[in-house]
């Protein structure tokens, strides 16, 4: 059959197949060009795609060139808010590498957890575990920290504090961290107030001697702090017990968007207590 038209499309052939075989002739040599040209477009497409990667990278390196490391940190920060997690690495990665201690320690976290903050059920914003990259991250967000610290930045006190903490970067040091967190409270810092207060409180030391420094930092508006003194109320820890500040403390942490007192604020409208 597949012969016969063949043979029908041929000059000598007969009038009478002609008509039969020609849609059939037409239909196989469209179906030859199309098929290349999908071959080429595809091809096209790879080519195309392949430049506009190369030319973003090529942007991105030169916006990157005029941004300070602070705005480099605030583009990573809006990226990872809108989760799209490979642009706020790569802002995160030029942050760090132009001095960002802040910009180590996110990826540290990062590569130390596995995904990014707001990584979801749908698989974004995770990826693969990378300790040695991690500690690699924390040993040059120390360095850094030391330094800044040393000039007699705050902020920079409560975090390397943090670090020798935890043992994160450098050797653990317990005192060292309570020496930079205090030194951190006499500059002011509600941070370094709050970091003194949760040592104390969660390593079961004197609640007494914990609750001064979490009220200090509750008052100046930390909404950690305030719902861990919303905690010692509700359970009379370093205090008497009294439901009606802990439910003042919890309240206020709600609205600075802490997670389980937004939590625990829903369940006391639930349960008429609001």
């Amino acid at each position: 059959m597949l012969e016969q038209f063949l043979e029908s499309d041929r000059p000598e052939a007969s009038s009478q197949k002609r008509p039969q075989a020609r849609p059939l002739w037409l239909f196989g040599h469209a179906y030859r060009v199309l098929k290349g040209l999908a071959v080429t477009l595809f091809v096209a497409f790879l080519l195309l795609t392949h430049a506009e990667v190369v030319a973003l990278e090529d942007i991105r390196l030169q916006v990157g060139r005029e941004m300070s490391p602070a705005e480099m940190l605030e583009e990573a920060r809006r990226n990872e808010e809108l989760r799209r997690f490979k642009e706020a690495e790569f802002w995160y990665a030029r942050a760090a590498h132009n001095g960002s201690a802040e910009a180590h320690l996110v990826l540290a976290e990062v590569y130390r957890q596995g995904y990014f903050h707001g990584a979801g059920f749908d698989g974004v914003g995770f990826l693969r575990r990378d300790f040695t990259a991690a500690a690699e991250r924390y040993e040059q967000a120390a360095a850094l920290l030391t330094s800044v610290a040393a000039a007699g930045d705050a902020n920079a006190m409560v975090k390397l504090g943090l670090l020798y903490h935890s043992g994160l970067g450098v050797t653990v040091d317990h005192e060292k961290a309570l020496r930079l967190w205090r030194a951190a409270v006499e500059k002011g810092s509600a941070e370094g107030a709050y970091a003194l207060g949760y040592h104390g409180y969660w390593h079961r030391e004197a609640y007494d001697k914990a609750l001064p420094w979490l009220l200090q930092a509750a008052e100046e508006g930390l909404p950690d702090a305030q719902y861990l003194v919303g905690q010692a109320y509700q359970d009379g820890r370093g205090v008497d017990r009294d439901y009606e500040k802990a439910r003042r403390w919890i309240l206020q942490a709600a609205e600075g968007g802490h997670p389980k007192a937004v939590r625990d604020a829903n369940s006391m409208r639930a349960q008429g207590m609001l």
